[in-house]
């Protein structure tokens, strides 16, 4: 998976913006699946973003509730909205924290076990931080 996730932020750093300097847009990546690997993939690219935990917690529960709510119309013909947990929001805090205590920052992660180079790093900041 390290692997996947090298290639996802050298991807990341490198490919054109598609948005334009001074709107506010989001930057879209999924998985066919919607699995975990998509908030790691997420987890990473924000926090080497400078994203604060707190809104990567929010994001993962927003996008985790978006998916099961979309399943659950599908499944059902069903708009409840009761899927947001805690749970979700432990999940991503247990993984930050994880990687803080293991790795000791996200730029350690990202340069230590996926070798990619800091100036990736810094291509990807050049490229999404206006």
């Amino acid at each position: 998976m390290n692997v996947i996730f090298k290639e996802i932020i050298e991807f990341t750093a490198i490919k054109k913006k598609l948005t334009l300097i001074g709107q506010e847009n989001g930057v879209l990546f999924v998985s066919k699946k919607g699995h975990i690997k998509t908030s790691l993939i997420s987890l990473i690219l924000l926090k080497l973003l400078g994203v604060d935990d707190y809104t990567i917690c929010m994001e993962h529960c927003l996008t985790r509730w978006a998916n099961n709510n979309k399943k659950k119309r599908i499944q059902k013909n069903n708009t409840d909205i009761d899927y947001i947990t805690t749970n979700d929001s432990l999940i991503m805090m247990k993984l930050i924290e994880r990687i803080d205590t293991t790795f000791g920052s996200i730029e350690d992660y990202v340069t230590n076990v996926l070798e990619i180079d800091f100036e990736i790093i810094m291509k990807l900041r050049e490229q999404y931080l206006v």
